[in-house]
């Protein structure tokens, strides 16, 4: 895991940075760790298309497929979250307060659709970059302002509370293992944030790891919509779910969904998609 050494005088700029800053879900187009240093390599000006994830405690799973047109300098995380609040179809607004859209200038955002925080601990909106926690030059999480992204990643947002880490919301992401017409394997892993307790207060990125007990949804199409095939479970001992007696079709798409969960004030875990075909 990473663990980010931190003073107590400067804790609370570490929380403004982790939660408005940069604290995915399925088939990601590139395998980052849970942290990495973005670079040059990994921004460009070219028109890119990339897909938005939102979830909250009241803001329902969301994924939204956002097209960039080129500009003449890199693409950044607020692009894609302007281009998706000037969409009403979206069905989602992205802002610096309850009343307030992000704008251009906007370098951090504390609602979407009016949901802030829940007023609990540190809890609050964050991000990923295809599942990886981006870090700049100096250490910190970048911003929306400065994150860069390209062609085919997934932004997820969600609500997290990381004042310790039984409280942080479990971030996860699926792969589909196995695939043949009588039985699906997914394994679900999940990566969570949070600060240990006095005196280190350190800001700690778990490794992605099993998830035990987590829902799989198996839906036939491109989407997690429509009538369920199956469902099955996460195991203990190597975080699989197994989806068996089945009759799928040879050059089917399909697409499983692993359930986010709420408890109380708190998201506990953030839902994720993968759609594959069987080949």
């Amino acid at each position: 895991m990473t663990i980010l050494k931190k003073s107590k005088a400067a804790l609370t700029m570490v929380v403004a940075i982790a939660m408005v800053f940069c604290l995915s879900m399925g088939a990601f187009a590139k395998e980052y760790p849970v942290s990495y240093g973005q670079n040059e390599t990994h921004a460009t000006n070219s028109a890119i298309n990339v897909k938005v994830a939102v979830e909250g405690r009241t803001t329902a799973y969301k994924e939204i497929n956002v097209s960039l047109n080129a500009k003449t300098s890199s693409q950044k995380v607020i692009d894609a979250m302007l281009a998706v609040n000037a969409d009403a179809t979206k069905g989602i607004i992205f802002g610096t307060n309850a009343t307030t859209p992000v704008n251009a200038e906007s370098t951090y955002f504390s609602c979407v659709n009016g949901e802030g925080g829940s007023g609990v601990g540190y809890s609050g909106w964050c991000f990923r970059i295809n599942g990886g926690f981006p870090m700049d030059s100096s250490g910190f999480g970048t911003t929306i302002a400065t994150a860069t992204i390209t062609d085919g990643d997934v932004i997820s947002f969600f609500i997290d509370d990381p004042i310790s880490e039984s409280s942080a919301t479990k971030f996860t992401r699926a792969n589909v293992i196995t695939k043949t017409p009588s039985q699906i394997v997914v394994n679900v892993k999940e990566s969570h944030q949070y600060f240990a307790p006095a005196p280190s207060y350190d800001w700690v990125i778990s490794n992605f790891a099993k998830y035990i007990g987590a829902t799989v949804e198996l839906y036939s199409g491109s989407t997690a919509s429509g009538t369920i095939i199956s469902t099955a479970t996460t195991n203990g001992f190597d975080g699989n779910a197994t989806i068996s007696n089945l009759n799928l079709t040879q050059g089917g798409t399909y697409t499983v969904k692993v359930l986010g969960n709420v408890s109380g004030n708190y998201l506990t875990s953030t839902s994720t998609t993968e759609t594959f075909t069987l080949n």
